[in-house]
């Protein structure tokens, strides 16, 4: 299964695991409560229930698409600017808000 909208580079030996975990936790910072699930061939996303905001990713996608299924939620928040990111996540996130 693959969700890449082809914007972001197919990367090698890239730490994925290491910038999913960053952009989870920046996620949490902007209120997110982070859920992984099986999800049945969704990627995941965004969900607001009774205004609590979680974000939902399918355990069963690899660390990059987890990790590209994070940038777009963290592109349409409005937070981020507010949170220290990393260079490499920061690069990563500009490429996912151009899609």
């Amino acid at each position: 299964m693959s969700i890449s909208t082809g914007t972001l580079p197919r990367w090698g030996g890239m730490p994925s695991v290491g910038l999913l975990k960053e952009a989870l936790r920046l996620l949490e910072a902007c209120g997110y409560t982070i859920r992984l699930e099986c999800l049945d061939g969704s990627p995941g996303g965004v969900c607001v229930v009774k205004g609590q905001k979680f974000f939902f990713v399918d355990v069963r996608l690899s660390p990059q698409e987890q990790l590209e299924v994070a940038l777009k939620a963290l592109a349409e928040e409005p937070k981020i600017s507010e949170l220290g990111i990393s260079a490499r996540l920061a690069e990563l996130f500009n490429l996912a808000k151009l899609a």
